[in-house]
């Protein structure tokens, strides 16, 4: 599971990363802050929680990929570190 933490930590660092980036308000920064409330709650919690970020990162993955790609990718690779773990 270090592997996927280590992901996870990577990808918390890309949304605040993305966060700085959009403006005060933006719709964006709102569902990026939900995503990193997500993420790090996750990392401080048990696993029933893992299926309910999966979908969340499911759902920006889409969400993102068009307007911001890298992003996009860094949420595609999270994602699928967390299935290679069995999440």
């Amino acid at each position: 599971m270090q592997g996927v933490e280590q992901d996870l930590q990577r990808l918390l660092d890309e949304l605040s990363a993305a966060i700085g980036r959009t403006r005060q308000g933006d719709a964006d920064q709102d569902e990026l802050r939900r995503l990193v409330d997500a993420i790090e709650h996750r990392l401080q919690s048990d696993a029933e929680e893992q299926p309910k970020l999966i979908e969340a990162l499911r759902r920006a993955e889409v969400r993102f990929e068009a307007d911001h790609p890298v992003l996009g990718e860094t949420i595609r690779r999270a994602i699928d570190a967390l299935s290679a773990a069995g999440i």
